[in-house]
């Protein structure tokens, strides 16, 4: 709206406030960068495209990132270890969470520890049907002498 010079209002106000400062106009420049949309990326479990700041899979449903359930983490994989045994490398090898480095320390440590359990279970059982038969008929037939 275009001022008046001599208008009284505005010169009263001048007084006031002190000079009305002067607007130029803007011209206009190059619009201004346009982000570039986020990177999609594909989810670990399904293989679909999913948006980068997607926290679960529009298609499968499994959380992506930090969203990931319990036993795919480092914890939950110790924890199952515990509960289920060397069943606990399927978690392990699953989780998008972990290296492959990591997979393959797990593996070696659950595995070896496993073997060595069982190693140790058969000489127990061994040792006490030892015991219990005295050494006798049963023992030389578990141990293949007679």
């Amino acid at each position: 709206m275009p001022q008046e010079p001599n208008d009284p209002f505005l010169e009263e106000m001048a007084k006031m406030n002190g000079p009305l400062p002067v607007y130029h106009p803007v011209r206009p420049s190059a619009p201004p960068p346009v982000a570039a949309p986020p990177a999609d990326t594909l989810c670990w479990h399904c293989k679909k495209r999913i948006d980068a700041q997607d926290n679960y899979c529009r298609h499968c449903g499994y959380g992506q990132g930090s969203h990931v359930k319990w036993y795919y983490k480092h914890w939950g994989i110790v924890v199952s270890t515990f509960m289920i045994g060397p069943f606990s490398l399927i978690f392990a090898w699953r989780s998008p969470l972990l290296s492959r480095t990591a997979k393959l320390v797990y593996l070696v440590v659950i595995g070896g520890g496993s073997v060595w359990l069982a190693f140790e279970m058969y000489n127990a059982v061994m040792a006490g049907l030892s015991y219990l038969t005295g050494g006798g008929a049963l023992g030389q037939a578990l141990n293949g002498s007679i």
